[in-house]
């Protein structure tokens, strides 16, 4: 085989390479013999013993060459650039469907994107935090009005409500709710079956952007707080899947404030009635769930960060709730387990006569509420709200700015709340 040597001289020496020789030997010329090699040069055995021989050369790289990646470079980041704007922009924003944070529930999705356009404006006094008992059953404006009625302040609350959401999923989504949108008042809606052992519901908590919102760093989770653009990707990237695309694209049928109305009145049927009591007796067949617990205990811990928390007994029809505490343990198990964390944290617990303030008329089902009876729970809410601020047991808090050091005035302008857990800061 061949054995040559690769030889580059400068003024700092020359350096070379060993390679391959033929069988044949070297040829015995006196002058090198000069072979390109991307860039290096090839000499005989003979020329590098003669380093005269050789001429100066040293490395180059034409500006040609790098030219190239550096224009691509430039347009790909004034694309990315130009997206993000684009994204950005209330009227391509109005164009489009709401982004995606690549969560598994497309209402959680929906709900995010109305609650952003909603605090646009102002910052939300309440958010109502629940499953799709609390989208259906709160009318933030029957809400505000019995609140107005007894008071002479507003009250601007927004319907956080998500079907199929948890008590797990809820401890992972009110830390965000709170951080994001400071309210003063978190209103959670909650009922026995959230705790059950077979209850399922989207897993909100594997989100990386909600992880990453926790302290769990991941690329996916930086970009989805970070860009528009990349959430928007999120969305439109399943565009082609024809099993996802008609559900990503649906509207979200709610009122500005998350308000979900459902115009329908409950049947009294016999096959109503034995599918409700089977569907609930899945549930309460099986003792309360320990992780569920510990995601309803998660949502209290949010009364130590700065928002009060007030907890809602779901509104379940006087016929099923007879029923439900008369054919197992579990209703009664689940209501005294949840009074008890509550007192524990000196956290509000509110049960309401539903057999009292909703008509006859005002149910969709036996665990929904319609427009009726949605009115109808929301003012006596309000009231009840109004009553706890006036005697104290709610504080009411305003927003109010405050000086920050220089640099980080210049950089960006932040306010926080006055209140009793402490001043918080505005994103």
């Amino acid at each position: 085989m061949p054995r040559f040597q690769v030889g580059v001289k400068s003024k700092a020496g020359r350096a070379s390479m060993t390679g391959v020789r033929s069988s044949r030997g070297w040829p015995h010329q006196r002058t090198a013999m000069l072979l390109p090699l991307r860039g290096a040069v090839v000499y005989s055995r003979v020329a590098t013993s003669m380093p005269d021989a050789i001429p100066d050369r040293s490395w180059q790289v034409s500006r040609a060459a790098l030219l190239a990646p550096a224009v691509a470079g430039a347009v790909l980041v004034a694309l990315l650039g130009g997206a993000e704007i684009a994204s950005r922009c209330t009227a391509v924003r109005a164009a489009l469907h709401a982004p995606s944070v690549g969560s598994p529930s497309r209402r959680f999705e929906l709900q995010l994107d109305s609650l952003q356009r909603y605090a646009a404006s102002a910052s939300p006094d309440c958010i109502v935090l629940g499953n799709s008992a609390a989208l259906m059953g709160i009318d933030p404006d029957a809400l505000n009005a019995g609140y107005r009625t007894r008071t002479d302040n507003g009250l601007r609350c927004f319907n956080f409500g998500v079907a199929g959401l948890t008590a797990s999923a809820a401890a992972a989504v009110a830390p965000m709710l709170i951080d994001r949108y400071h309210p003063w008042l978190l209103l959670y809606v909650v009922s026995p079956r959230d705790l059950g052992e077979s209850v399922d519901g989207p897993l909100l908590a594997n989100m990386s952007w909600l992880q990453y919102r926790h302290g769990k760093f991941s690329l996916s989770g930086w970009l989805t707080e970070h860009s528009a653009a990349f959430r928007y990707w999120l969305l439109y990237r399943q565009w082609l899947d024809p099993l996802r695309w008609p559900a990503a694209a649906s509207p979200a049928g709610t009122t500005p404030a998350g308000y979900f109305p459902v115009e329908t009145r409950l049947p009294l049927s016999p096959e109503l009635w034995t599918f409700t009591q089977q569907s609930y007796a899945r549930i309460a067949s099986q003792p309360l769930s320990q992780p569920e617990f510990d995601g309803f205990t998660g949502v209290l811990e949010v009364a130590g960060k700065g928002a009060q928390v007030v907890v809602i007994e779901a509104p379940m029809h006087p016929r099923l709730g007879r029923w439900a505490r008369h054919s197992s343990r579990f209703h009664d198990e689940a209501i005294a387990g949840m009074r008890r964390a509550t007192r524990q944290r000196r956290v509000t617990f509110w049960h309401a006569p539903v057999w009292r303030i909703i008509p006859s008329d005002g149910w969709a089902d036996f665990f929904h509420l319609n427009p009726r009876g949605a009115a109808r729970f929301s003012d006596w809410l309000g009231g009840r709200i109004a009553l706890a601020v006036q005697a104290g047991r709610l504080r009411r808090c305003t927003h109010t700015a405050y000086q920050l050091h220089p640099v980080t005035a210049a950089v960006r302008s932040e306010f926080a709340l006055r209140c009793p857990a402490g001043r918080r800061g505005f994103p």
